[in-house]
């Protein structure tokens, strides 16, 4: 993936986890959300970059996404907080699993 394409995918990212926070209707979660697109954004953009140029994780973080999605779509709020969590725990892994993370 281009790094412009991953710059495009990581903004779309970033508005499909605000669009879910603000139809939660939870003003905290909404919160929550804006203050970590802000310190991600701010301190570790270039490495959600390179994690969206890694076309094995990519497919992996969209099959996450469909479930979140699906499960919303068929108003299942316990299977979109499973879902939502396992993603979350995911992301964090593959995050911290990254080798090239201490270059950023």
């Amino acid at each position: 993936m281009r790094p412009d394409a991953a710059e495009v995918r990581v903004d779309a990212e970033v508005a499909f986890y605000r669009i879910i926070a603000e139809a939660s209707g939870n003003e905290f979660y909404l919160e929550f959300i804006q203050m970590i697109d802000a310190k991600l954004m701010e301190n570790l953009r270039s490495v959600v970059v390179k994690n969206a140029m890694v076309s094995e994780i990519g497919a992996r973080v969209l099959a996450e996404h469909d479930e979140v999605f699906e499960a919303i779509g068929e108003r299942d709020p316990e299977r979109a907080r499973t879902a939502t969590r396992r993603h979350f725990e995911s992301a964090a892994r593959r995050l911290a699993d990254r080798a090239d993370f201490a270059d950023v």
